[in-house]
């Protein structure tokens, strides 16, 4: 995880200097540093050369739509948040921010003092996550690694296969959000610590757990639709906790031919 002590820094991309202005004055006060670019160029040189945790974008630039831009800064920072900031909230715009750059939040203009500070947090909050994940991902990298190092100490691959299988399920399991994998069929496979200790719905996870019977007929037809046409899927739902936020990634190349999901609480 990122030094508690090195404060972070939010980017705004808009070709009007009086919003970038205003943003600057309403979030003067807030615990990070706000960073401002009139171009899609400049603020790609500022992401290239700054350690951004938080790029806002206006969708409508002369010099180039806000999500082709998100989609470079992608390229060059793929665990900076990322969200858009436009008064052109139309369903192709935010399909194709998801599409393209993988849009974390839409803000719509005008804003609200308090919308957007939230909404700024919790792309702040999301790039904490990436960040820790990435940590993840890499001690698993040098632990499979000491794996190969050790490859002629195995008696064979079937055992070297299951000591990484075995490493990468227990990752799966401490990961500090709630992840949890489900079959075609709707059946939920994985239910890791921080779901089942989260989520009340979770609580009383068995290994016959139904995700419709889990949470609703609703939101399980959200997740099929998302394994049909193949393409992640979010949606806010309430639970029994509050609001959270559910990301149905459809893994279609694997046997299972299922979803994993993560489950974020918002409010």
């Amino acid at each position: 995880m990122p030094d508690a002590e090195i404060q972070k820094q939010v980017l705004f991309v808009d070709d009007e200097q009086p919003i970038l202005s205003s943003l600057k004055r309403t979030l003067r006060k807030e615990p990070y540093t706000t960073l401002t670019a009139d171009n899609a160029q400049d603020a790609l040189e500022i992401v290239k050369n700054n350690s951004i945790n938080v790029v806002v974008s206006d969708q409508r630039m002369p010099d180039m739509a806000g999500t082709d831009f998100l989609q470079k800064v992608k390229e060059v920072s793929p665990f900076t948040a990322r969200a858009i900031l436009s008064g052109y909230a139309n369903a192709d715009v935010i399909v194709d921010s998801i599409n393209k750059g993988e849009v974390y939040r839409f803000i719509p203009k005008p804003w609200e003092f308090e919308s957007l500070t939230e909404a700024v947090n919790q792309c702040l909050l999301h790039n904490e996550v990436l960040l820790g994940n990435n940590e993840l991902v890499k001690k698993a990298n040098a632990k499979v690694k000491e794996f190969k190092s050790k490859k002629s100490e195995l008696e064979n691959t079937v055992e070297q296969r299951n000591m990484i299988l075995e490493y990468t399920q227990e990752m799966l399991e401490y990961m500090p959000i709630s992840v949890i994998g489900v079959n075609r069929d709707g059946e939920i496979l994985i239910c890791n610590e921080h779901a089942r200790t989260s989520i009340a719905e979770l609580s009383d996870f068995n290994q016959m757990t139904m995700f419709e019977d889990a949470f609703s007929t609703d939101l399980w037809n959200t997740a099929r639709e998302s394994l049909k046409v193949r393409i992640a899927v979010q949606r806010l739902y309430m639970l029994a906790g509050g609001e959270y936020e559910f990301r149905f990634i459809p893994i279609v190349q694997s046997r299972i031919n299922g979803l994993l999901v993560v489950i974020e609480r918002k409010r």
